[in-house]
């Protein structure tokens, strides 16, 4: 049980998980929400634009408006600690989490994790998944880089 304000949400199990590493800097004393920003708001515009269509219009994520301090390109900010921060938004669809942690051995961890709601969001998460699996690498990295230039 995760606990969002005044809200629980029980989840169980997800249907979908991965994760996904990257090397810190010693410098790099961001935060995970910090890391996140970077990986989402510091991207360059068609790849920011490319992320919101395919969320909004494919997978119909119900995102919040963007400039809130309390969200991430639209993803509600669920939890936020220095070291761990969780992003997440749902649709008809599925329910979407994604996490940041900053573990002590220098390393940052992305994590995925979907809980479908239909059986269409499980096929078409199928082929999303695929540029997912190429895309949140990517950003992890240029995260990563961006740490050891802060």
């Amino acid at each position: 049980m995760q606990t969002a304000g005044s809200q629980s949400v029980m989840l169980g199990k997800p249907d979908y998980r991965d994760n996904f590493l990257a090397r810190r800097a010693e410098s790099d004393d961001r935060t995970a929400l910090e890391w996140f920003r970077a990986a989402f708001e510091d991207a360059p515009w068609p790849v920011r634009w490319f992320l919101l269509a395919g969320w909004r219009c494919v997978l119909l994520l119900h995102l919040e408006l963007s400039g809130s301090s309390g969200n991430i390109l639209g993803w509600r900010i669920f939890e936020n600690q220095a070291s761990l921060a969780r992003l997440q938004t749902e649709s008809r669809l599925m329910t979407s989490r994604l996490s940041l942690e900053l573990a002590p051995d220098s390393t940052a961890v992305w994590t995925t994790e979907l809980w479908y709601r239909s059986r269409t969001g499980r096929v078409l998460w199928t082929f999303v998944g695929i540029l997912h699996r190429r895309i949140v690498p990517h950003r992890l990295r240029q995260a990563a880089k961006a740490g050891r230039n802060h």
